[in-house]
């Protein structure tokens, strides 16, 4: 994902136990968090959607189903044993 979508480790833990995100792109595109372009946001802001957005409902079940998602599938362990499978 890269440095603006928030660290890969962080997200997928995150996502897991279905918790909202304050990130980029697919986490926001899902629902399931809000995007803040950081370079561009005053710090007021930046601290008003990092406090509000993790008790916002409105987030809730998105987060909710990638954390299901990401459970059926087998979460980061699986993840990393299928790519290692792609290398052998």
């Amino acid at each position: 994902m890269g440095a603006p979508d928030g660290a890969a480790d962080t997200v997928c833990e995150s996502r897991w136990h279905g918790a909202p995100l304050v990130v980029a792109g697919q986490v926001a595109d899902a629902g399931a968090g809000v995007r803040l372009r950081f370079g561009k946001a005053k710090p007021d802001r930046i601290a008003a959607t990092v406090t509000s957005v993790p008790d916002d409902p409105a987030y809730r079940p998105a987060a909710e189903k990638a954390g299901a998602s990401f459970r059926e599938a087998g979460g980061a362990s699986t993840a990393a044993d299928h790519l290692e499978s792609l290398l052998g």
